[in-house]
């Protein structure tokens, strides 16, 4: 009959072999891996960035009068002042020893120490260093006053050649300014060499460079 042959069971398909299924799942892998290593625009901004250095402090900046940073200013500064020499004297002035303190800035600060040191002992190293200590650390709590902020190397040896009375004023004065009108007379004569270039007056910013460059 012609149902007969639609009835008829046909073959069964044929199931793939193992290898061929293993040869797709190897083809799938493939793809897979080929994504992940693919480098995606996010990837880069995902990658976690390098923490920048942190500048480091400048030790030439006296910002505490530490006992280390001190000793480095006081030992520079004996350098600039008297070339490491305790007997050393200004001709022009009545400064002398290692840190050429004034007979006057000497009998003042001794008496602020306690001490009963003499005009001479200024050429005794231990004795002028003692007291360029406490002189120091004392321009430091008047220069944080005078600036509202912490003093520089630069700014304490203008504390230091100037005095307390002085030096804020002339840290503080235009650059262009003659450096004449922001001293005592006194002080730009025995100084010649430093406020004046030839007989024209040095700007302040030109004393200031002057004093920067020995530091």
């Amino acid at each position: 009959m012609p149902w007969e042959e639609n009835l008829k069971l046909k073959p069964a398909q044929a199931i793939p072999t193992p290898s061929f299924m293993q040869k797709a799942q190897e083809g799938v892998q493939k793809v897979v891996d080929g994504v992940k290593s693919m480098k995606m625009p996010w990837d880069e901004v995902l990658k976690e960035k390098p923490r920048p250095s942190l500048p480091m402090a400048s030790q030439g900046d006296v910002r505490k009068a530490e006992p280390t940073t001190l000793s480095s200013f006081l030992a520079k500064m004996e350098g600039v002042e008297s070339g490491g020499n305790p007997e050393a004297k200004n001709p022009e002035s009545t400064a002398t020893g290692l840190h050429q303190f004034t007979a006057g800035t000497w009998k003042e600060t001794v008496a602020a120490m306690g001490k009963d040191y003499s005009l001479a002992d200024r050429k005794d190293p231990k004795k002028s260093r003692e007291v360029a200590e406490f002189f120091t650390n004392q321009n430091v709590k008047a220069a944080k006053s005078d600036l509202g902020r912490a003093p520089s190397e630069l700014d304490l040896y203008v504390y230091h050649f100037l005095g307390k009375g002085a030096a804020g004023g002339f840290l503080k004065a235009p650059r262009d300014e003659p450096a004449t009108d922001y001293v005592s007379s006194a002080v730009a004569l025995k100084n010649k060499a430093v406020f004046y270039k030839g007989s024209k007056p040095r700007t302040v910013g030109e004393v200031l460079d002057k004093f920067g460059r020995k530091f």
